[in-house]
């Protein structure tokens, strides 16, 4: 997981879905919104793991 301030470049993303591509080694793009929305989840007493599970699928479900 890779946390920045703001959207990686589109290069970034084709390096990513390289890295997927030949290892099966998923990598998350997580933006300081991202981490203020886990926070929320958090403290509505919600697990903010929920969150990343669903960028993982998110991701996965791109690559089908």
């Amino acid at each position: 997981m890779l946390c920045r301030n703001k959207e990686p470049k589109k290069s970034a993303y084709r390096q990513r879905n390289t890295i997927y591509n030949h290892s099966g080694k998923v990598i998350l793009f997580v933006t300081l919104a991202d981490l203020l929305e886990m926070l929320d989840i958090l403290e509505r007493g919600e697990n903010p793991s929920d969150f990343v599970l669903d960028k993982v699928e998110e991701f996965l479900l791109q690559h089908d």
